[in-house]
Formats: C-alpha cells, sequence, structure tokens
C-alpha cells in the first residue's frame, strides 16, 4: 500500500512529462478559443503517479479553489494491475475556470473516479479525458452543480481489448444558466463494454444541450 503525492511539472521524470501531458487534450487549438485559453492560463501542472501492483492507502483527492479566472489541470497515472480511488472537487465563486483531467488506466488497473465541480455562479469549461488499456476497469461518478455558463466534456477511451467502463453523471443547474454537456464512449478495440447514465435537476430558465456518443471502431 502506498500514498501519491503530487508532483509538478518542474520535478516530474521527463519521460512521463513527455508520454503524458496532453496526450489525451491536445495542443490542436488552432480554431478552439477554449483551448487555446487553457494553454495560455496554466500556471502549474499536477501529476499523480502510480506505480505497478499498488493499492492506494488513501484516495488521492485534489481541490481546485477557482478565487479568480484560472486554469487547473492535472495528469493522473496509474500502473499496471494497481487500485485506486480519486476524488476530485472544483469550487468556483463567480470566476471562470478552465479544468482539465487526463487519467491514464494501464493493464488490469481499477479506478473509482469521483468528480464534483460545485460552480456557484461561475463559469466552467472543464474536461474529463480517461485511457483504458487491456482488461482495466473504470467507475466515474460525475456531479456538476451550478454555474452561469458551463461547457462539461467527458470521453472515455477504450484504447485495448477487455476493459470496462460505467460513468453517472447528475446536473443541477442553476436558475437562467446555460449548459453544454458532451460525452462519449469510444471502444477501439474488440471485448470492451461500457455503460452511460445521465440525469439532472433543471431550474426553471435554464437551457441544457446534452449529447452522448458510443462509437465502435
Amino acid at each position: 500500500r502506498v500514498d501519491v503525492l503530487p508532483i509538478t511539472y518542474d520535478f516530474v521524470p521527463k519521460e512521463v512529462f513527455q508520454n503524458y501531458f496532453s496526450r489525451l487534450y491536445g495542443f490542436d487549438f488552432e480554431g478552439d478559443r477554449l483551448k487555446a485559453m487553457h494553454y495560455a492560463g496554466i500556471k502549474e501542472v499536477l501529476f499523480f503517479v502510480v506505480p505497478e501492483n499498488m493499492i492506494c492507502s488513501e484516495p488521492i483527492a485534489f481541490n481546485a479553489r477557482i478565487e479568480q479566472a484560472g486554469v487547473s489541470h492535472v495528469v493522473v497515472v496509474v500502473g499496471m494491475k494497481s487500485k485506486i480511488t480519486v476524488i476530485d472537487s472544483m469550487q468556483s465563486n463567480g470566476y471562470g475556470a478552465s479544468v482539465v483531467r487526463e487519467v491514464f488506466v494501464d493493464e488490469k488497473a481499477e479506478v473509482l473516479y469521483q468528480s464534483l465541480n460545485d460552480v456557484g455562479d461561475g463559469f466552467d469549461f472543464s474536461t474529463l479525458l480517461f485511457s483504458l488499456k487491456r482488461e482495466s476497469i473504470l467507475n466515474v461518478g460525475d456531479v456538476l452543480i451550478g454555474g452561469k455558463i458551463s461547457n462539461h466534456t467527458v470521453s472515455i477511451q477504450h484504447e485495448e481489448r477487455g476493459s470496462r467502463s460505467e460513468y453517472e453523471s447528475v446536473l443541477v443547474s442553476g436558475r437562467g444558466g446555460e449548459y453544454t454537456v458532451l460525452t462519449e464512449t469510444i471502444h477501439a478495440k474488440e471485448h470492451t463494454t461500457g455503460s452511460m447514465r445521465i440525469g439532472g435537476v433543471v431550474a426553471e430558465e435554464s437551457k441544457i444541450l446534452s449529447r452522448s456518443l458510443i462509437r465502435v471502431e
């Protein structure tokens, strides 16, 4: 059993940075204004690297408190046959936040990922990205509360055979809020399974656009 502490990009091993930072998010921000703003605003990237064959004694937890318009970018790398729980929370108080999470789940690893975005009266542009290797398991609970304008994107990529995922999401809108929720599961290999369940509580005068995609390649 092991505790996992965050590593900033100043101290993370070079090969980890090169292999994982923005591998899922990408650098193709031409014509993508939100992505360009995210990279322009990055001041720190946190890495959580779990070695192989480890069970974390405590959940990996990170709490982004947005006191002014800002960016939060976290990369989680889970080694082969390891098992972890992640608690990811973001709180904003009337500001705009660009939040990106990239999670890499190696062969036969298991991840329980719990996410809470409490946007208050702020603006939320959040992206959760997951990569699953052979026979890995991912369970995601995703809660989004409040916000004037929210653009929430989730992508789960089954990159190797035998991986499994379950995604459950709840949206609780504020009055007059505008929300765009985009979710996708990509099955790039055979013998992979995934489920997506999305629900919400919508306040009056709110507008919600929800799109889900399950793609088998």
